[in-house]
């Protein structure tokens, strides 16, 4: 409801929806900045105002003092100015209960006795105190005036006649409750503030989509694309036609290439296992063992290219397993074919204890009883990116020397071998599918070009990290793995 009507209110595109809502936060920004600095004004006018009831007051009780009462009440209501001056005469004090009348100390010229009433308790005696003597009534009731002005609650005056009675005086227009100074402040303050939050909140609607679209630019199915909104603006969805194009384009693209390398290996099956064949009748068993390993490597790299560009390797589901009894199984693998291949035991963090005024001693503990190998993985795509790690390291490195470090959110496997390593400039480049470092396309040298490539692509599925640490002598292949909550939600979102 609210999307449809700010689209039929905001104009389509980005530029001027943010020159629409840039003009009305700072308009409305603006109204709260005139209402509080305009209530400021109008309060401290109000207050400066309120002086011309002193001389008022004075000549009031001048005029009334010496009267009789009959003729002082009847003056009285003659003198009293409607919603600005109340006078009223009392023979004695009035009964406020809990809060009476509080005396002002005379001035010193020793005029009559002032004092003043409150509903809402004592006055604030900083307000109602003076820099400099007052010489004379009037002078004396001016400041008091403008003091009571500036309480900003209802009070009377009270002033005693010289025969003992009481001229009460209330002012319904200066001396009554009203919004103070500082909350036109706050309520200045809070205005902006509130505007500004809608602004940003408006601006965050306004990135939303693009947020989105570039959120799904890594992930290369096209069905992952957010479905458009009529909120949205002309550049984002046409940036979405034009992301929703390329990845269909894209996609096309990758099942044609790979149902053209599986035509290609569908037909190349049949001459491949003729060739077998005939090869067998070679007498020669050298011949004839290198003509099977090429056709061995040629299938197999056939079988690769086509794996890969499938993206087989991040379709597989999600399953617990234990990661250490799967490296485990790897390295025997190797080694049950005369691979050098050296696993050391899992290292697990340590937790140091300190003595204490009660007793014990200082220790390190390890956390080997607490935790375990399990993680959540493809387990067919990690046993793959493992087995090419450690068959890099032994074709290229003369051998693999596998560590296993076991901490509380992540499992992390390094693989060291002693071979020339893979210079920084290049470390990019060699995760790239079909590059390789060695450039005579002999497989038996620089292999397929999809090992490290896979193995770089299982670590992302998994929201792993692969890293590449060429040490001294030899390089480190370093795997960093979450033990799979993320990837669990993920899959279950799905």
């Amino acid at each position: 409801m609210i999307e449809r009507f700010l689209d039929r209110v905001l104009p389509k595109t980005l530029g001027n929806r943010i020159a629409v809502i840039g003009f009305s936060a700072g308009l409305l920004a603006s109204l709260f900045a005139a209402a509080g600095i305009g209530g400021i004004l109008t309060r401290r006018a109000e207050i400066s105002e309120a002086a011309w009831l002193g001389p008022t007051i004075a000549a009031a009780y001048e005029r009334t003092r010496r009267m009789s009462t009959e003729f002082r009440v009847k003056r009285l209501k003659e003198l009293e100015i409607a919603n600005s001056i109340h006078y009223e005469w009392l023979p004695q004090a009035a009964d406020f209960g809990d809060n009476p009348y509080t005396p002002l100390p005379p001035p010193y010229y020793g005029g009559p006795l002032i004092s003043v009433y409150s509903a809402n308790g004592p006055l604030r005696k900083r307000l109602l105190a003076t820099a400099h003597p007052l010489p004379t009534l009037e002078a004396h009731l001016t400041s008091l005036a403008v003091s009571l002005a500036r309480h900003d609650e209802p009070i009377s005056l009270q002033i005693r006649y010289p025969d003992g009675s009481l001229l009460r005086i209330t002012s319904p227009q200066y001396w009554h409750s009203r919004t103070t100074e500082v909350t036109w402040a706050m309520i200045m303050l809070a205005g902006m503030t509130l505007t500004a939050a809608l602004f940003l909140i408006f601006c965050q609607r306004l990135a939303r989509p693009y947020r989105l679209l570039a959120r799904v630019t890594k992930d290369h199915d096209a069905d992952s694309l957010p479905k458009p909104r009529a909120s949205w603006t002309r550049e984002a969805l046409d940036l979405f036609g034009l992301l929703s194009s390329e990845r269909i384009g894209r996609k096309e693209m990758v099942a044609e290439r790979t149902r053209m390398l599986a035509a290609i290996s569908h037909d190349l099956r049949t001459p491949a296992t003729r060739l077998r064949l005939r090869s067998e009748k070679i007498d020669d068993d050298e011949l004839r063992e290198k003509i099977h390993n090429d056709l061995d490597s040629m299938l197999t790299m056939i079988e690769d290219a086509i794996d890969f560009l499938k993206g087989t390797i991040v379709e597989e589901e999600v399953q617990k397993i234990d990661f250490l009894s799967l490296v485990q199984s790897i390295c025997d693998d190797f080694a049950d074919v005369g691979m050098p291949v050296t696993l050391t035991d899992p290292q697990y963090p340590t937790v140091e204890t300190r003595s204490t005024v009660f007793g014990g001693e200082a220790e390190a503990l390890d956390l080997k009883r607490l935790l375990t190998g399990n993680m959540m993985a493809r387990p067919v795509a990690l046993k793959r990116a493992v087995s090419n790690l450690v068959g890099n390291a032994i074709k290229y490195g003369h051998q693999a020397k596998v560590d296993m470090l076991v901490k509380p959110g992540e499992l992390v496997l390094e693989i060291t071998d002693r071979g020339p390593g893979i210079p920084d400039e290049e470390q990019g480049n060699v995760m790239k599918p079909f590059y390789r470092l060695e450039k005579s396309r002999n497989r038996e040298t620089g292999g397929s070009g999809l090992g490290l490539s896979i193995a770089y692509t299982v670590a992302q599925a998994h929201h792993g990290k692969l890293e590449l640490i060429n040490l001294q002598r030899g390089l480190m292949v370093r795997l960093t793995l979450p033990r799979g909550l993320e990837l669990q939600e993920n899959q279950r979102g799905h």
